[in-house]
């Protein structure tokens, strides 16, 4: 079988007429022969060779194996470079390649190896990086202490980088496990726990993927998982837990998962998001798709205007599309309801959010923001588009309130508290402090971090109930009258300058709201004042 040359190299083949097709050259060291008998240590061999082109079977696996340089000596060790593994099937094989590969010949062959990288084509993962320790006994190979990182194959990630370390794998029967903590580069966090199985033979394998209580904090944030995330959520605060599961035949992949949160706080694209509950259910796992009609409460959501115990309706596409399908809210009586909309997840794109609003009841909003001097009736029903832009910029945008048939009252129903008010501002005040209106309008636009105008319009108002009434009140109460009223104002200041225009302890006088405008004033504009107030024929 083997052939002894002069020049000390050895061919070996395996004997056949082709056998110079399948030869192996291997290389005496430069201080001895190949083979050597020692009467202390007992048989001794020692080679070389430039690479390696193999293939056979282990176990019952085809297996075919490439190398660069490859040395050895038995008893002792062997290296080498640039090692290329195929196992399984061609069609299914699971392909490793190391840079280098180092082995010890003992009783139990065992040895180490760097800069691995794993491919399993049913798998749209790749592992590189890998570094660690093996050895192989009664037909089982482990691998054990390995470190690795796990990527994305796809052309643009849907996840970043993930490391590893204290993985393991093992081989036997033909049958591959593995057992890996998969974590967050930066935090290293466990983001989640991958148990794996893959028969070599049939291509047929799975993976179960276990997220336990993983917490978003100022340590780690959903952008740092996934750079599709930015523009949807940030400045997360909570705990995700969930289970998923991949599935593979050598020909289909299938993946499904649930996850879920007893509760996160987070900033969307609509606005901030305190305390989301659910669980979500994924169809498509690794294309990060959702069931049709996933749902999640919130115990309070800021669009603009806080409301609270509210619905989300929503369904996740290819990682890519978001569309949420509704949401609805209980608000100031009545609901406050989101239209459909859908956004592309990581693009920079302008995003339109319609909120409609159904049966607000004034009664109630006079309660909730705490407005104790004033008492209001009327239900209204309208709409508040709230627009933002590429750059995360918010906007209401003709913002429409419109009150129902009916009308309404408004009125002051406290004691008059400013001692400094001039008679005609104390005349008109009282005249006014309750009025009845058939119908009432409230625009609003402008930006959530700006100033936002509100037009505050009462048509065909009359003295209430409460009202003084006198002999020009009771003239214009005769008359059709449109009363307007303008407001400037930035938007979390709006509340208190809606108190102003009926609580007099508010302002030092009705004239700084322009309610009363004397000769003399300043023809600038006030931040609140009367855009228009007329008879009308």
């Amino acid at each position: 079988m083997g052939q002894m040359h002069d020049d000390a190299i050895w061919r070996v083949t395996d004997g056949r007429p082709d056998a110079f097709q399948r030869e192996l050259i291997l290389c005496p060291p430069p201080d001895g022969p190949i083979v050597a008998m020692n009467n202390d240590v007992g048989l001794q061999i020692a080679a070389g060779a430039s690479g390696l082109d193999l293939s056979g079977r282990l176990g019952e696996s085809p297996i075919t194996l490439q190398t660069g340089a490859i040395s050895f000596a038995y008893p002792g060790v062997m290296n080498a470079q640039n090692v290329a593994v195929e196992l399984g099937p061609q069609d299914t094989a699971s392909k490793f390649s190391l840079s280098q590969l180092n082995v010890s010949f003992s009783e139990v062959i065992v040895g180490d190896f760097a800069n691995a990288t794993v491919l399993m084509e049913q798998i749209p993962m790749d592992i590189v990086d890998g570094t660690g320790n093996w050895s192989l006994a009664d037909g089982v190979l482990a691998l054990t202490d390995g470190s690795l990182k796990v990527l994305d194959r796809q052309e643009e990630d849907r996840f970043e980088p993930l490391i590893a370390r204290d993985a393991t794998l093992t081989l036997a029967n033909n049958l591959m496990t593995a057992q890996v903590d998969l974590r967050n580069r930066e935090s290293d966090r466990i983001v989640t726990q991958v148990q794996m199985a893959h028969d070599l033979d049939s291509g047929i394998g799975s993976a179960d993927l276990l997220v336990e209580n993983l917490r978003f904090d100022d340590g780690l944030q959903p952008e740092q998982l996934s750079n599709l995330s930015k523009g949807v959520i940030a400045l997360a605060d909570g705990v995700i837990k969930g289970f998923g599961r991949i599935d593979w035949n050598g020909d289909e992949i299938s993946s499904s998962g649930t996850f879920s949160s007893d509760g996160i706080d987070f900033a969307a694209a609509f606005g901030p998001v305190t305390g989301a509950k659910g669980a979500v259910e994924f169809v498509d796992l690794v294309s990060l798709t959702t069931a049709p009609d996933q749902q999640i409460t919130i115990d309070e959501i800021n669009p603009g205007i806080e409301v609270a115990d509210g619905k989300i309706h929503f369904a996740l596409t290819d990682g890519e599309l978001l569309s949420v399908k509704g949401g609805e809210w209980p608000f100031m009586g009545g609901q406050l309801i989101m239209r459909p909309v859908d956004m592309r997840i990581g693009a920079e794109e302008e995003r339109r959010f319609i909120f409609e609003v159904i049966g607000l009841d004034a009664a109630v909003f006079v309660s909730e923001m705490e407005l104790g001097n004033l008492s209001a009736t009327g239900l209204f029903d309208g709409t508040l588009p709230i627009v933002f832009d590429k750059s995360g910029n918010g906007r209401i945008e003709e913002g429409l309130l419109l009150s129902k048939a009916r009308g309404g009252n408004v009125s002051y129903v406290g004691e008059l508290t400013n001692e400094d008010l001039s008679p005609i501002a104390n005349f008109a005040f009282e005249s006014l402090r309750s009025i009845d209106y058939p119908q009432m309008s409230v625009t609003m636009e402008g930006s959530l971090t700006g100033e936002i105008v509100t037009r505050v319009r009462f048509d065909g108002i009359k003295q209430g109930v409460g009202a003084d009434s006198n002999i020009i009140t009771r003239r214009i109460a005769k008359l059709p009258v449109r009363f307007n009223v303008n407001i400037r104002s930035k938007f979390y200041q709006l509340i208190s300058q809606m108190k102003s225009l009926y609580d007099p302890a508010f302002i030092r006088d009705l004239r700084d709201i322009g309610l009363v405008m004397p000769d003399d004033m300043n023809a600038d504009e006030p931040t609140i004042r009367t855009q228009e107030s007329e008879t009308m024929p």
